[in-house]
This record gives C-alpha cells, sequence and structure tokens, in this order.
C-alpha cells in the first residue's frame, strides 16, 4: 500500500504511503504514491450501510480525496500523510465525493506530534504515527455520527476488518465513490496492525480511511488506513486510534 495519498516522500520502490486518497497519477504533489487500484475488488457503499455515517471524503478544492473518519461532532481522524494536502481543503458527506454531498470547509487540521515520514515507506509495524485530526466548525449532516473505538483488546489477529475509502478501484478507476472491502488482521504491532489483501484491500486515495471491526451490527474503528505495498495486491497497515487516545482526546479537548 502506499501511503495512500500523496507522491512526495517515495522511500521504496515497493512501498506506498497512500497519500491524498486518490491524486492523479499526473500530480507530484502527494506524499506518497501508488498508481494501482484502492478498495481493490470491493463494492460500492450503499445509503444503508453503516460505514456511511461514519466514512467521508477530505480534499483539497477540486483535487482528488483522502479519506476520514467522524470521531467526535466536529472532528474527523485520517493520515498523517494527508494533512498538508488537506491545507484549504473540504470535506465531503456522502457516498460520492462531489458536490451530491454535503460539502464543508475543513476549519483546521492537527498532525501528530510524533508522525514520522520515513517511516511510512517501510512494510513493516514502524509506528509511524501516521494520523491528523481535521477540524469543521458546522453541526454534522442528519444521518451522520462519529464512530467508536475499538479497544486494544479487540484488535486481534485473525479478526475481520472492514476498510471503506474513496480511492480507485481495481482497473485504475476513480469515480469519487466511497467502496467496501473485508480483510483479515495478520499482525498486530504495539501502534499498527497488517492485514492480508492478497485477494482485495485498500490502495490510492484510501489514505486516512477506515479499517472497522464489525460487532453486534455496530462499527468499531479498529485502523486508519497509512501504506502498503504499491501493486495494492499484498498487504496493508493502519494506525490502530486506541494506541493514540490521549493524543486524540488532548486534540479533541476531551479531559
Amino acid at each position: 500500500m502506499y501511503s495512500k495519498l500523496f507522491k512526495v516522500l517515495v522511500l521504496s520502490s515497493a512501498v506506498f504511503a497512500f497519500t491524498a486518497c486518490s491524486q492523479s497519477t499526473n500530480s507530484q504533489t502527494v506524499h506518497a504514491v501508488s498508481d494501482s487500484a484502492s478498495i481493490v475488488n470491493g463494492r460500492p457503499v450503499i445509503a444503508t450501510d453503516l460505514y456511511a455515517k461514519h466514512t467521508v471524503a477530505v480534499a483539497p478544492v477540486g483535487e482528488d480525496p483522502c479519506t476520514g473518519v467522524i470521531i467526535a461532532p466536529h472532528f474527523i481522524l485520517s493520515a498523517g500523510h494527508c494533512a498538508d494536502y488537506f491545507e484549504n481543503g473540504e470535506i465531503f458527506f456522502g457516498l460520492k465525493a462531489d458536490k451530491s454531498a454535503t460539502v464543508y470547509k475543513i476549519k483546521n487540521v492537527t498532525l501528530h506530534p510524533k508522525y514520522c515520514p520515513r517511516c511510512t515507506g517501510r512494510l513493516d509495524l514502524a509506528d509511524a504515527n501516521d494520523l491528523s485530526i481535521v477540524e469543521f466548525a458546522e453541526e454534522l449532516p442528519k444521518g451522520f455520527e462519529p464512530v467508536e473505538f475499538a479497544t486494544l483488546e479487540q484488535v486481534k489477529v485473525g479478526t475481520h476488518v472492514h476498510l471503506a475509502g474513496y480511492g480507485i478501484d481495481e482497473n485504475s478507476h476513480y469515480d469519487g465513490a466511497m467502496k467496501v472491502t473485508e480483510v483479515l488482521i495478520d499482525q498486530v504491532g504495539s501502534s499498527e496492525i497488517m492485514t492480508n489483501e492478497l485477494k482485495s484491500g485498500s490502495c490510492n486515495g484510501d489514505s486516512g480511511g477506515p479499517a472497522y471491526i464489525l460487532e453486534n451490527n455496530k462499527l468499531l474503528l479498529a485502523g486508519i488506513t497509512s501504506r502498503g505495498d504499491g501493486p495494492c495486491r499484498q498487504l496493508g497497515i493502519y494506525t490502530i486510534p486506541a494506541a493514540h487516545q490521549t493524543w486524540i482526546n488532548t486534540v479533541l479537548n476531551i479531559k
């Protein structure tokens, strides 16, 4: 997986931070790189899916987006490698990252203070702290709500996680639509997980998107999309939000 967002920090020909969701292949402004598909072999999300009420697209005006997750009434959690890309950007609340969505302006972006850019060029559990928090001023649109975090105990090897994102598909096509697929957790580190994505997975444009655990018909946020192999056909690495609860609470001003 790519740092699913920018092409600026290509630290390895085999690894990509899924940067700014899926910027056009001609763009040189992204931090991490991959010209392959995102949410590979997934399906379109529909309005009645649980994913639709927690997942959003985040992007500069007129550019392809990264993905993000609603974690509080005025806050979105996304990838750290997307943070610079978000400046003067917009948040898309809807099934497509276009004007059919409810669109809000970004008020502020906070990058994790220990974000490690060079770590998003690695295909191991490197504790990259690849997180950013996006703030907006308006109330959440009807039908949208924050997601709860999975606990560290719930994030286990062999657990199924549901990946959602607005990136390109298995044919390297980008239509701005949210898609979803399901994969298994292969490894769990102190603050990251690795998934098996030989059959399906995330890719460019999915940076910052969710890896959800489904329990009792409720989604819990287990990971935030960070990076993976360049072809997007082997593995993905995701930051565990629960491992960063103290920092997140500080930014959200939660005592």
